[in-house]
């Protein structure tokens, strides 16, 4: 018979038992450790908490420059078109009619009892001094036929804003300088240019001796209407006025 060791009893089904038993008990006080140092650290909790504020705040973060970028993307597509020709367009109405300019809107008229809906154009059409106004509103029914022409021209002044319309003849004052479309643009160069020059030199006397004149002589305008609160003797200020006038003649006659 072999001897039995102490340090090694053999197993028996109670000691079999007795250890399956132990084994959940071990797990679960692992797990309720684990726990309690996951859920009672305090400085655990305070960096988990951290972190995700920090995710938190990184992702709205970027949620927002997405939007700020969304928002000038949309100012800019509608922004700069504005800066950009529209083509020109010619629309011939029914009653013969012609009509040149940039298609800036389309909208639906509402409805009426004797009459359905139907489309009707908002046309930029220019020449302010010759019909008084900038923009017109067309409606489709009364547009028989629409083109963009080839030779159709814009160009942007100073005043009376946009021109639309052909180079067919070019003036300087009653003078005819070139007639055709081909002569009016080879000779519509060099006197834009001579006009351009001719208004920057009127600019600066604007600017400068004219501006002097017509400086001083709102001074001295004024000092003619502060004689009328000042308490002096119609003499003095007969006096006064006279040598004022004096001086606006003087500067009127410069």
């Amino acid at each position: 018979m072999p001897e039995k060791d102490p340090m090694n009893p053999p197993l028996t089904q109670s000691s079999v038992a007795d250890a399956a038993g132990r084994l959940p008990r071990a797990a679960e006080r692992d797990s309720a450790s684990t726990g309690r140092r996951f859920f009672g650290d305090p400085q655990r909790r305070s960096e988990l908490i951290g972190q995700s504020m920090t995710w938190l705040c990184g992702g709205a973060l970027a949620f927002n420059i997405l939007l700020v970028l969304g928002i000038l993307s949309l100012l800019a597509f509608h922004g700069l078109s504005y800066f950009w020709q529209k083509d020109l367009v010619e629309l011939m109405l029914k009653d013969g009619t012609k009509v040149l300019g940039e298609i800036w809107e389309v909208e639906q008229t509402e409805a009426a009892a004797d009459r359905p809906a139907q489309d009707r154009i908002r046309m930029k059409i220019g020449n302010r001094d010759i019909g008084g106004l900038d923009f017109a509103w067309i409606e489709s029914a009364n547009i028989a036929s629409r083109r963009k022409p080839a030779d159709a021209v814009l160009l942007e002044r100073l005043e009376w804003g946009n021109f639309h319309g052909f180079m067919e003849e070019l003036r300087d004052g009653d003078k005819v300088l070139a007639q055709g479309s081909d002569a009016v643009w080879k000779a519509f160069p060099a006197l834009h240019e001579t006009k351009a020059g001719q208004r920057e030199a009127v600019e600066a006397l604007e600017k400068g001796a004219i501006g002097d004149v017509n400086y001083d002589l709102e001074k001295l305008r004024l000092q003619r209407k502060e004689l009328d609160f000042e308490p002096i003797s119609a003499a003095e200020k007969q006096r006064r006025t006279e040598e004022i006038d004096r001086r606006i003649a003087e500067h009127e006659a410069d």
